[in-house]
């Protein structure tokens, strides 16, 4: 026999802040064992001192857990949506809930942004930009192909085929950059300047980050603080990732670039990065507001890579914040991440 289910009162349920009236996700649990076994299952401690450490902070892991104790097809067969009630936002952990119990979540996938039709080729002096949930394909007049994350502006010089080729990026791109010996390629970002013959790397220098990052695919770069000689910058060659801070440029050597580069073909992923970070580039992706509740929430680190077939933002979110030990609720138009609440047992 199905029920009836508020999912309002299942996310309080599952956040240990059912109040007295709250009685049927309760009752509903006491009428079938499977049914509390599955919910039990997606209780989770949530102090500071009971969060897994850094090592444990991993989406596709949590993702994993969860496959493995998803409760049988009957007690999946009890669940139905309401009888009436217009249209909804679930919360966080009652999506994340429904989608466990529901045995649906087999993993959680990325939106792909939009991606603008092919412009013609771009001329000297001219400029193109993203808006957020959207990416660009450019060509520029010496063959060089240039793909816009989200939320991106690309600035040809008006000088750009002369001596030299010369270009400014605020944001995130990827460039295959055309050989020519004669002409070397230049790129101007948030203070950088990254010196290029022919190769194929990623720049990352949005204005809002502390630190600007270039990632070689093939070939090598001269990489540095404008102000630094052309002579004195770091020369990187492929694997390399360049990181510039106020106190300089630090290099990673034979450094796993999928996170740089995955963007490209619409899939996002997240290698050891601060929660802070991951936030910032779905905001971009997904043209939505997230904000982060509590400064040691801010500081946990994520993995997960998630492909091209769209499941939502906030199916995303609520993996994430499994995994980190946190729930989502809205607040004002914008998702915030919020340390979960110790659940009473």
């Amino acid at each position: 026999m199905k029920r009836h289910i508020d999912w309002r009162q299942l996310d309080r349920h599952l956040a240990g802040d059912a109040s007295a009236q709250d009685h049927s996700v309760r009752e509903w649990a006491a009428s079938d064992p499977r049914v509390e076994r599955g919910l039990a299952a997606l209780r989770r401690p949530d102090s500071e001192a009971n969060a897994p450490p850094p090592s444990e902070w991993d989406v596709e892991a949590a993702l994993a857990r969860v496959r493995g104790r998803q409760p049988s097809a009957e007690a999946v067969d009890a669940i139905s949506t309401p009888a009436t009630g217009g249209p909804r936002r679930l919360a966080g952990r009652t999506a994340f809930a429904i989608g466990a119990l529901a045995a649906t979540l087999v993993f959680v996938v990325f939106e792909a942004s939009r991606v603008q039709p092919r412009a013609a080729v771009m001329k000297a002096g001219t400029s193109v930009a993203t808006q957020a949930a959207e990416r660009a394909r450019v060509r520029l007049s010496d063959g060089t192909e240039v793909v816009l994350a989200p939320r991106s502006r690309l600035h040809v010089s008006a000088t750009f085929g002369g001596r030299t080729r010369e270009i400014e990026i605020d944001g995130e791109a990827y460039f295959h950059v055309a050989r020519d010996r004669e002409r070397p390629f230049r790129i101007a970002a948030r203070g950088t300047t990254t010196e290029v013959l022919g190769t194929t790397f990623v720049i990352r220098a949005y204005a809002g980050d502390s630190v600007t990052q270039v990632a070689v695919v093939e070939g090598s770069v001269a990489f540095g603080a404008s102000a630094t000689p052309s002579k004195e910058r770091a020369v990187l060659a492929a694997g390399d990732v360049a990181r510039l801070t106020r106190e300089g440029v630090t290099v990673r050597k034979a450094a796993a670039l999928d996170s740089y580069t995955d963007w490209v073909n619409g899939r996002i992923t997240f290698r050891d990065a601060p929660l802070t970070e991951a936030v910032a580039r779905l905001e971009r992706w997904y043209g939505v507001t997230i904000l982060i509740h509590d400064s040691a929430l801010a500081r946990r680190r994520v993995d997960a890579s998630f492909g091209a077939q769209a499941a939502g933002v906030d199916e995303l979110l609520a993996a994430l914040a499994a995994a980190v030990g946190a729930r989502v609720e809205q607040h004002d138009g914008a998702r915030v991440l919020i340390p979960a609440r110790r659940v009473a047992r």
